[in-house]
């Protein structure tokens, strides 16, 4: 849940945008967009469901527009597939899809891996890598690895979390191995979906959100190290 202050923008502003105009409008959109920047608001689409109703409300409210126009049932792979086919057709949405979709096939992954498997995967990881994975994991999940967490790890990852911008998509794929059991397809690992935007702030402050459900010291003592050394 996004906290009240916080803005949706980038991509995520133009996923729901989308998500809200239905497939034929959001496809006549979407034709205006180049493949690199189509790529990340399809992998963003397909890699979630309906948006909430906050998230609509809250950036309704920025667009001044209607958030009822947005349907409850929704497929982000399906719509994703949709969109892209119509607006570039063709070998041209061929190849995007297929690597919108497996990014967006490592993000399900890492999303529905059991806490014991992050655990198991992570426990010995660089705070980089323990990073990249709770950001994109359910942020439950994230927040009860990090309360397991050595005082000063807790710190250090939620600093990462928050400073990520974007990842390589073969890192994601590798962490979704390791977590997952369930087979992830291979990918070729080039063009310009090698990377993928991700929102680091806004993972964060939901991952610390939770934390603060769990535990609140813990979330304060946290808040208040990371705001020492901001103002080092």
């Amino acid at each position: 849940m996004p906290a009240n202050n916080e803005r949706i923008k980038g991509v995520e502003a133009a996923a729901i945008i989308l998500e809200g105009l239905g497939q034929e409008l959001a496809a006549s959109v979407a034709r205006y967009l180049t493949a690199e920047e189509l790529e990340p608001i399809g992998a963003a689409l397909a890699g979630k469901d309906a948006a909430s109703g906050e998230s609509r409300r809250a950036l309704a409210a920025e667009l001044l527009v209607d958030a009822s126009a947005q349907a409850n049932a929704f497929d982000g792979a399906v719509f994703a597939k949709a969109v892209v086919a119509k607006a570039m057709g063709g070998d041209a949405s061929e190849a995007l899809l297929s690597r919108i979709m497996d990014g967006a096939e490592a993000v399900s992954a890492i999303r529905r891996a059991h806490a014991y498997a992050f655990k198991d995967a992570l426990r010995d990881e660089h705070p980089a890598v323990i990073a990249l994975a709770l950001a994109h994991a359910q942020r439950e999940r994230a927040a009860e690895f990090i309360i397991g967490l050595p005082a000063p790890l807790r710190v250090d990852v939620v600093r990462r979390i928050a400073r990520l911008a974007r990842a390589s998509r073969g890192g994601l794929m590798e962490i979704a191995r390791r977590l997952n059991p369930a087979p992830v397809r291979e990918t070729d690992g080039g063009g310009a979906a090698a990377w993928i935007d991700i929102d680091g702030e806004r993972a964060a402050s939901g991952i610390m959100e939770a934390i603060a459900d769990k535990a609140p010291d813990i979330a304060a003592h946290i808040k208040d190290v990371v705001g020492e050394r901001r103002r080092d």
